[in-house]
């Protein structure tokens, strides 16, 4: 339930990320963050309603957008910048690194409870299961590492937005590129214009 939560804060957040500086006001407004939390838990009833038909259909949708995003954020980390982004420094012991630490270690272990049922599925669980693991939790730690990495490339610490700073980093680097599409537009419709 705490994830479901959160939904609607991360989802307004996201989507004024994605609309761009004029938007922000959106996480703001407890109208629109009660909206978004309400309709994503009567959709996500729909589906379970529905049943597995619909569901993997978003989960499939669900696993592109992810992949998508992580792209994204792997090209903003090729945006130039002069920040160093590894640290091999322990963190202070504040409040605030205290919370992103439970954060990751809940996230992180999400989901582990669903080990029982693959492995109830699956011909040889302890050498396919553990071979999984062994495969997957390096690539797994590299992405945060590289992500993490891409978010401080581009934002200034102090200024990182804790509910989405994947998309704060992405819309942060895509700003040169907006204004170079822009300028690009504007000097071939004046060409087009003078032709």
């Amino acid at each position: 339930m705490a994830l479901m939560s959160e939904i609607g804060l991360t989802t307004v957040t996201n989507l004024a990320y994605a609309i761009g500086p004029s938007a922000l006001w959106l996480a703001e407004s407890k109208l629109v963050v009660a909206a978004a939390t309400t309709v994503p838990i009567f959709a996500l009833a729909a589906v379970s309603i529905w049943g597995l038909s619909v569901g993997k259909w978003i989960c499939n949708l669900g696993g592109i957008t992810v992949l998508v995003l992580l792209g994204a954020l792997l090209t903003a980390y090729m945006v130039p910048h002069h920040r160093q982004t590894l640290s091999l420094a322990v963190p202070p012991l504040t409040l605030l690194n205290l919370n992103i630490l439970g954060k990751l270690a809940f996230y992180a272990l999400g989901g582990f409870e669903y080990v029982a049922v693959f492995a109830g599925e699956c011909r040889d669980p302890e050498r396919i299961i553990t071979r999984s693991v062994l495969i997957a939790a390096p690539v797994i730690a590299a992405l945060f590492v590289f992500g993490t990495g891409a978010v401080l490339a581009v934002v200034d610490p102090s200024d990182i937005d804790l509910v989405s700073p994947v998309l704060q980093a992405i819309s942060v680097a895509a700003r040169p590129l907006v204004l170079d599409f822009l300028l690009l537009r504007s000097r071939v419709a004046s060409h087009l214009r003078s032709s």
